[in-house]
């Protein structure tokens, strides 16, 4: 896009100084116009107005020529504006190849890969809505230790700030599972999510400090999911306790911290690939 508006200030440049020899070299071509032109958010009245108003007055002596080449330059110049609004919200499309659901069959017999996606996205809303607010023992449940110390620490200082990151409204646009790992005693499977929301951030005033409030972020992700394949006993260490299930990080008896050894689906890593504002 950007050559193509290089080549055609070029030709417009050119022509204008054969048809119109009598304008001014620094009529019309000043720093206003160079940065509109190379912007993707151009002025809008300003600045079809500010060329007739320079080009006209310093062209009078061939003002038919002159009108009819700006409105040229005019007509372009909003095509070329539309389709660059239109580019900033196209979404690129994200080439993903799914994995053969059969090899992890081979690791997991009762595999459904429907509720392996529902389970994943599940995880994903809990975690989010965690870190939204600061609710660390359901971070812990969802997520490896290596992954929760990081959340831990980076909510904490988003808490000195009197900071809150608000996430809501999550839809799934689209899903697939793109890899697999595996060895004697875990699973891991990378996914590619396509999911809408709202995130901003706010202050102990809820004023809004970063993103925006009134429109929805479009996330391509690559996540990896981790799961234990053996069977664990759903007991307390400590205590011999029952837990609440094998991923417990917290026995509701001793109240033990429990390090969770992800015998159930937790997430592992979460990599943004691109992020854009929906329309």
């Amino acid at each position: 896009m950007k050559k193509i508006i290089i080549f055609i200030t070029i030709i417009c440049f050119t022509l204008f100084s054969i048809i119109i020899p009598n304008v001014h070299a620094d009529s019309g071509w000043d720093g206003d116009f160079d940065s509109s032109w190379t912007n993707s958010d151009w002025g809008d009245s300003d600045f079809g107005f500010d060329i007739i108003t320079s080009f006209v007055a310093s062209s009078s002596d061939s003002g038919m020529f002159s009108i009819i080449f700006l409105f040229l330059l005019i007509i372009i110049s909003y095509i070329i504006k539309v389709k660059l609004k239109k580019t900033k919200y196209k979404e690129e499309h994200y080439h993903v190849k799914a994995y053969d659901v059969n090899k992890i069959k081979d690791v997991l017999p009762n595999f459904d890969k429907l509720i392996f996606k529902q389970q994943a996205f599940k995880i994903y809303k809990e975690i989010q809505n965690a870190w939204m607010n600061f609710d660390y023992e359901k971070l812990r449940k969802y997520t490896t230790d290596e992954l929760y110390n990081m959340y831990h620490s980076q909510l904490v200082a988003l808490n000195v700030k009197k900071q809150k990151n608000i996430m809501k409204d999550f839809k799934l646009n689209d899903f697939e599972i793109i890899g697999m790992e595996h060895n004697s005693n875990t699973i891991s499977l990378k996914v590619y999510m396509n999911v809408e929301c709202y995130d901003y951030i706010i202050d102990k005033n809820n004023k809004v400090l970063r993103g925006k409030d009134y429109i929805k972020v479009n996330y391509l992700y690559e996540m990896t999911f981790i799961k234990g394949t053996s069977e664990k006993q759903n007991k307390c260490p400590n205590c011999n306790a029952p837990l609440d299930n094998v991923n417990s990080s917290k026995c509701s008896y001793c109240d033990s911290i429990i390090i969770s050894d992800n015998y159930d689906w937790v997430l592992s890593k979460k990599q943004v690939k691109k992020q854009t504002y929906t329309k």
